[in-house]
C-alpha cells in the first residue's frame, strides 16, 4: 500500500507528508516580497522611548527651529474650560504641539474633536458632583493649523489630521536621539 513505510510501520514515509501538495518549500520574505529587502526601518520609533522625554525633545526641537507659529493670546488663554488659570509655563504652546504630534503619530486620523478629548479633564462645580470637561477647541485647531505650516501635519481625506511623511521621519529621527542620549546616561 502506498504511503506505509514497512521500516517505522507508521503511514507516511519521511518524504511524504500528510499535506504534500500544500508544500509549496519554504522562501525567505526578501524573494517574496523585494520590497522588504530594500527598505531600512527605522532603529528606533516614538513607542520605543520615554514619552515625557520625547515630548521634551521634540518641543525643544520646534522652539529652536523657530518656524513654528503662535498665536498672540497664548499667555491669556486658559486650555479648557475646567481650568482655574492659564497654564503657568511659558512654552506651553510648543508643548501642546510636541504632544499632539505623538498623539497623531499613535493614533492617526484624529482632528480638533478628538484632540479636545484628549485633552480635557475633571470639571469641579464647587458643591455639585464633578463632572467630565472637553478641552480647548480653539487650541486645538490653532496647534493643528500650525503644524501643517511645518508641513508635519496634513488632512486626512477621512477626516481629521494624518502625520506627513516627512513628520513621520522628524519623529523617528527625534526619537532616535533620545534613546541614544538615554543609552549614554546609562552607560555612565
Amino acid at each position: 500500500m502506498r504511503g506505509i513505510d514497512e521500516k517505522n510501520n507508521s503511514q507516511f514515509s519521511r518524504n511524504e507528508t500528510r499535506f504534500a501538495r500544500f508544500n509549496i518549500g519554504w522562501k525567505p520574505r526578501s524573494t517574496l516580497f523585494p520590497s522588504l529587502a530594500t527598505r531600512k526601518m527605522p532603529g528606533v520609533t516614538v513607542k520605543d522611548v520615554n514619552q515625557q522625554e520625547f515630548v521634551r525633545a521634540l518641543s525643544a526641537f520646534l522652539k529652536k527651529s523657530g518656524k513654528l507659529k503662535i498665536p498672540d493670546w497664548v499667555d491669556l488663554v486658559k486650555l479648557g474650560k475646567h481650568k482655574e488659570l492659564a497654564p503657568s509655563d511659558e512654552n506651553w504652546y510648543y508643548i501642546r504641539a510636541a504632544s499632539t504630534v505623538r498623539h497623531l503619530y499613535l493614533r492617526g486620523g484624529a482632528g480638533v474633536g478628538s484632540m479636545t478629548k484628549i485633552y480635557g479633564s475633571r470639571q469641579r462645580n464647587g458643591v455639585c458632583p464633578a463632572h467630565y470637561s472637553v478641552g480647548s477647541k480653539n487650541v486645538a485647531r490653532k496647534v493643528l493649523q500650525s503644524l501643517e505650516l511645518l508641513k508635519m501635519v496634513e488632512k486626512d481625506p477621512n477626516g481629521g489630521r494624518r502625520l506627513t511623511a516627512q513628520g513621520t521621519r522628524d519623529l523617528d529621527r527625534i526619537a532616535g536621539q533620545v534613546a541614544a542620549a538615554n543609552k549614554k546616561t546609562i552607560v555612565q
